[in-house]
């Protein structure tokens, strides 16, 4: 017999990986934004974020399910709190890697140091195609963690690439680029 069944199952569903990829974007909304307020609905993350209305809805099925996130109303009338904002983070920790999830290219600059390709970036109008990453982001927060001097930025518009290259005189070093995977 051939055939599918809809059963339920005392098994928990298996977690979707909700710590990468254009989830992040959700979930730093929550966190600097979303921590903030009393409560918020998935059309206001929609908007701020950017991001598909179903995936918003996955991702917070995710966090309500671990308790992350806590629920009032029903449908479209549904609001959203951020209950646990210190486990959202230590899952996101626990779960994301960068190393498996993003493509990274290196360079190296004619300007002499990180401040003055920040400057040349703001300039350029660019900046808001791009957001600080790893080392930078946490020097940028206060908390730097290396003594490493260099930019790294993560595209939020991959199309932006040639033009960064040529507003920011980056010269690629392929010997050092790698797909990291």
């Amino acid at each position: 017999m051939r055939g599918q069944f809809l059963m339920k199952s005392n098994e928990p569903p298996v977690e979707k990986n909700i710590y990468a990829d254009k989830s992040s974007l959700i979930l730093d909304w929550l966190l600097r934004l979303g921590i903030d307020k009393e409560t918020f609905s998935l059309r206001e993350v929609v908007e701020e974020t950017g991001v598909s209305l179903g995936l918003v809805q996955k991702v917070f099925s995710a966090l309500v399910s671990n308790g992350i996130l806590q629920t009032e109303g029903v449908r479209t009338a549904k609001k959203f709190s951020l209950q646990k904002p210190t486990l959202l983070l230590q899952n996101w920790l626990d779960h994301y890697s960068i190393v498996k999830k993003c493509k990274m290219w290196t360079y190296r600059s004619s300007f002499r140091d990180k401040e003055e390709l920040l400057v040349a970036l703001k300039k350029s109008k660019l900046s808001s195609k791009v957001a600080l990453a790893l080392h930078s982001a946490s020097e940028a927060y206060g908390h730097k963690n290396t003594n490493l001097n260099t930019l790294e930025l993560y595209l939020l518009d991959p199309t932006a690439k040639s033009k960064l290259e040529k507003v920011l005189p980056l010269k690629h070093t392929p010997k050092k680029s790698k797909v990291l995977k």
